[in-house]
Order: structure tokens, then C-alpha cells, then sequence
């Protein structure tokens, strides 16, 4: 009998037999990869999917400030510093109205003209001959005289003259560049000036009469390789008062602010300033007709008195402290 059919069952069991082992192999293989972290290429989930476009439309942080804006940012800063000083420039008058003159008084008296600090923005240094530091003008000639001893500096001799001086930007400042290492600052400038004297009253009201005036400024900026200001030079005329850090502190603002825009504040009670000037002050007015119409008293409406008949009318003032 032959075994030939017998054989070849035999054989193909065998083989099968192999083959599943092969296919079990690779099965336990593929699931044992998959379980140690092999890369997925599956889709991303949504989850993912957000997060990655968050990141993508987020600001970075660490992105860098160009030269030029660290320029600008410096250029504005220093004339921030350069032309703030003393007294609230910008006050509205109307704030001030019918308050005790006391209250008043507190917020405009300035004691302290202590230079600003301006090397973070600027390499230009402070000659202490110039601003607050510099020498009391009455020891000009003599150190002997009473104001020179007791007031040695300008800024603690002016403290005696002024009950409040300051002055601040009310436009501006605004940066040009003109060169990689220039640029041109403008804006407008403010300047206040409170000085004691005479002034006309009625009963227990009176008028504190400030003066203000208004600087254009158009100031040449040169700056460093590190992007702070080393130079400035002013293409407008600048008075100490309005630049007051780095020039000398003559006795010319009294006379010439006298001339600037004056209100009449009504005050309760009479202002009293306590301090003792050597030099002559604005004079205040004595009526509401004096002073040739300079005084605006359009704050004190409804409080006519006898010389409200011949009251001239000055410029007013609005909230934003224009003249009109």
C-alpha cells in the first residue's frame, strides 16, 4: 500500500502548524512596540490641535525692542525730565474756586526743587553751577548780606520768592527722527507762578490770582550707541523755568510772567504766604477793573461788587486750561 497521500497531510499540518506560530509572533512583536512608546501617526485630537494654535498666535515675549524705539522711548522720557518741575502747571482754576485759601495754598506751595535723576535715559551731566544748586543771586558781589548766608543756593533763595512755580507738557512730547543718532522733540510747555501781594477781597473772599504762560518747545536730541540722549539743544527761546535743570536761575521770571494769562481765583479767607521775597513780585490786582483787563474774573460771576460796572473782561479759561 503506498503512503504517499499520508506523507503529504503530514507535511502540511507541519506547515500550518509553523505559519501560526509566525503570525502569533509577529502579533505579540507589534503589541509589545506599541506599548513602549513607538511614534502614533494618528491624527491629532482636537485638544492637541488647539493648544499648538495657541502657542502659534501667542506674543513672544522674548521678541527684541528695535534701536530706534529705545531712542524714542528715551527721547521722551528725558523731556519728561527735563521740563517737569515745581507746581502743577496744569491745574484747572475752577478747581481752586471757593475753597478755604488755605487748601489751596497747600497745593500750590513748593519747598523742594531737587534735580530729577536721568541717567537711565540720558548721559548728560548736571553742571551744579546750573538749576537749584547754583549760587543765591544775592551773593553776587557779597556773601555777607543776610539772604546769601541764610539762603546760600538759588533753589532755597527762591523758595522765598515764589510761594509756587512749576511747569509741565500740555502737548507733546512728540519724537521725529532725523538720523540714526538725531531727533527732534516738540510740544508745548506750561509754566505757573504763585507770588504773595495786595489783592482785592470782598468780606472774607478773595483772589488768588496765578499767572500761567504757554513755551513752544523744538528741542535737538543726539543720542549715544546705547540709545540714550548725550546732547539737546533748543531751537525755541527756553527760560529757566521751562528747562530748569541745567541753566542758571536769573530773577527775570516775576517780571516777565507778570505779563502771562492771570486769573482771579475766589478763595475763602485770605491767602497768607509766609515767606519773605527780596525782589518785587506780579502785583495782584486791587479791583476787578484793574490790572488793564488782564485778569480774567469770570469765576467770580455772581459776586459783582461796586466795580463790577467798569469790570474789563480778560481772556477765560476752560477746563483744559486753554485761553479763549
Amino acid at each position: 500500500m503506498s503512503t504517499t497521500p499520508h506523507r503529504s497531510r503530514t507535511w502540511l499540518h507541519i506547515g500550518l502548524f509553523i505559519l501560526a506560530i509566525v503570525l502569533l509572533a509577529v502579533v505579540v512583536w507589534f503589541a509589545i512596540r506599541g506599548h513602549t512608546g513607538a511614534p502614533s501617526t494618528a491624527a491629532p485630537t482636537a485638544s492637541a490641535t488647539a493648544s499648538a494654535s495657541a502657542s502659534a498666535d501667542a506674543p513672544d515675549a522674548t521678541a527684541p525692542v528695535s534701536a530706534r524705539e529705545v531712542r524714542e522711548a528715551n527721547a521722551v522720557r528725558f523731556e519728561q525730565l527735563w521740563r517737569t518741575y515745581g507746581a502743577d502747571s496744569t491745574i484747572d482754576p475752577k478747581e481752586f474756586a471757593h475753597r478755604p485759601a488755605k487748601d489751596v495754598l497747600n497745593a500750590l506751595r513748593v519747598t523742594d526743587y531737587t534735580p530729577p535723576d536721568w541717567s537711565a535715559v540720558s548721559t548728560i551731566q548736571r553742571n551744579s553751577d546750573y538749576g537749584p544748586t547754583g549760587q543765591n543771586p544775592a551773593c553776587q558781589g557779597t556773601t555777607n548780606s543776610f539772604s546769601c548766608m541764610a539762603y546760600p543756593t538759588v533753589g532755597e533763595w527762591w523758595v522765598q520768592q515764589a510761594w509756587g512755580s512749576g511747569s509741565r507738557w500740555i502737548e507733546g512730547p512728540t519724537v521725529e527722527h532725523t538720523g540714526e543718532h538725531t531727533a527732534t522733540v516738540t510740544g508745548v510747555v506750561r509754566a505757573i507762578l504763585v507770588e504773595p501781594g495786595d489783592t482785592f477781597h470782598s468780606t472774607d473772599t478773595y483772589a488768588l490770582t496765578p499767572s500761567w504762560q504757554d513755551y513752544p518747545v523744538s528741542d535737538e536730541l543726539t543720542f549715544d550707541t546705547d540709545g540714550k540722549v548725550s546732547e539737546v539743544s533748543s531751537n525755541q527761546p527756553s527760560p529757566w523755568w521751562v528747562s530748569p535743570w541745567n541753566q542758571l536761575w536769573d530773577t527775570n521770571m516775576n517780571r516777565i510772567m507778570a505779563n502771562g494769562r492771570r486769573v482771579a481765583i475766589p478763595v475763602q479767607g485770605q491767602p497768607v504766604m509766609d515767606i519773605n521775597p527780596t525782589q518785587p513780585v506780579m502785583r495782584a490786582p486791587a479791583t476787578q477793573a484793574d490790572l488793564d483787563g488782564k485778569v480774567d474774573w469770570s469765576l467770580w460771576e455772581g459776586m459783582c461788587m461796586a466795580s463790577c460796572g467798569d469790570q474789563q473782561q480778560g481772556f477765560t479759561v476752560s477746563p483744559d486750561g486753554r485761553e479763549h
